[in-house]
């Protein structure tokens, strides 16, 4: 379940920031572009590229196996947040484990874009949704004086 749980959050957090119908391209990219000659929409396109790959990539490493903070969905860090909700490593992490770890690793990494609502014995409540798309606070805000709005998308 560590592995199913990492890749329902990689697929939401490839759809939040590149988009459904972003597909990884099978050429690689060259190191430089030539710029002479070439057509101002095949230049924009390059560079368009160059970055929807450079944030893949950055994706990707968010869930490499390392017990590093710039690794935030890795393995070592599911299983911590399993050990929290008291299944021990190595352990079978059922589904509602598996939630609830992603849950926490993605209120521990609010630069995610992303918020996560584990729906308890199948029912959803609108409030945690509301608290889910709200940007987490910051400066000591009190999320009572924000203005409530929807402003990221939700992983239930």
């Amino acid at each position: 379940m560590l592995r199913t749980g990492q890749s329902v959050l990689a697929n939401a957090l490839l759809n939040v920031h590149l988009g459904r119908s972003w597909r990884r391209n099978g050429k690689p990219f060259p190191a430089s572009q030539h710029y002479d000659g070439q057509k101002a929409d095949e230049t924009k396109q390059w560079q368009l590229q160059r970055r929807q790959f450079a944030k893949y990539v950055q994706l990707l490493s968010w869930f490499m196996d390392e017990p590093s903070s710039a690794c935030p969905f890795g393995v070592h860090r599911m299983a911590r947040e399993g050990k929290r909700l008291g299944k021990e490593v190595g352990e079978w992490f059922g589904p509602s484990t598996a939630a609830g770890a992603i849950k926490k690793l993605v209120d521990e990494f609010p630069a995610c874009g992303l918020g996560v609502s584990v729906a308890s014995d199948g029912v959803i409540y609108l409030d945690q949704l509301k608290v889910q798309a709200c940007k987490p606070q910051t400066n000591g805000q009190k999320r009572s004086s924000m203005i409530q709005k929807w402003e990221r998308p939700i992983l239930i």
